[in-house]
């Protein structure tokens, strides 16, 4: 692990940080908890931006994914505990989409979406039942956006390009403590809502982000996203 990365301010209790920078096999590495390894499905096919940034491309005609073992995420099992999550996304159709997962509807674990009006959903899941915090329908077709969220106690709240923009808010119960993989664009089966479009740095911090904190890594990054 990188105790000097780790010790950057916004990088405090940060538990997951994937850059998906690789361009090459089916291995992604975790920037800041060195043991993080996660597996690409697909295969992966990477696309570079304009500003020669190198990001990963989902295709909904043949569903990729990105899956990390339970063992190594148990910082991810987000329970009574407060968190925050973040990732750079574009979206090609807007469908109901997965952007992170570890957990099942109705059962255990968290969930971060896009669904098909181009609402964020953010999910708390525990035996036969959901919470779910939306977002004003602010996600367009092709466009790169800093899609985040933050939890503390009952409340999370949705943020797009580093403002708070949470329009359904619902009254989260501690998600039941999950055991699962992580899995970064599918959800838990590894066949519903598949994502459709680019991704680039999946993150989850075991702590609540400020508003500030949010649009200070949204100001650090946007020149990547011409």
């Amino acid at each position: 692990m990188s105790i000097g990365y780790d010790n950057l301010a916004l990088n405090i209790q940060l538990e997951l940080d994937l850059t998906l920078e690789e361009m090459v096999g089916t291995l992604a590495y975790c920037r800041s908890k060195r043991d993080i390894v996660g597996t690409l499905h697909g295969p992966p096919v990477w696309t570079a931006l304009a500003s020669g940034l190198p990001t990963l491309e989902f295709d909904l005609g043949n569903p990729d994914w990105v899956d990390i073992p339970a063992a190594d995420t148990g910082g991810l099992n987000f329970i009574a505990g407060d968190f925050s999550l973040a990732v750079w996304a574009h979206i090609d159709a807007l469908a109901t989409s997965t952007l992170l997962c570890r957990g099942v509807a109705n059962t255990d674990g968290w969930l971060l979406q896009v669904d098909n009006t181009g609402r964020i959903g953010v999910a708390t899941f525990q035996a036969a039942a959901t919470q779910t915090t939306y977002s004003t329908a602010s996600i367009a077709i092709n466009t790169w956006y800093l899609i985040g969220a933050t939890r503390s106690g009952a409340d999370i709240l949705t943020y797009l390009n580093g403002n708070e923009i949470t329009d359904a808010p619902d009254t989260h119960v501690n998600p039941l403590t999950s055991a699962r993989e992580l899995h970064i664009g599918v959800l838990d089966d590894e066949a519903s809502s598949p994502w459709d479009g680019g991704m680039y740095r999946p993150r989850a911090w075991a702590r609540a982000l400020t508003a500030m904190e949010m649009l200070q890594l949204y100001r650090m990054e946007e020149a990547r996203f011409p």
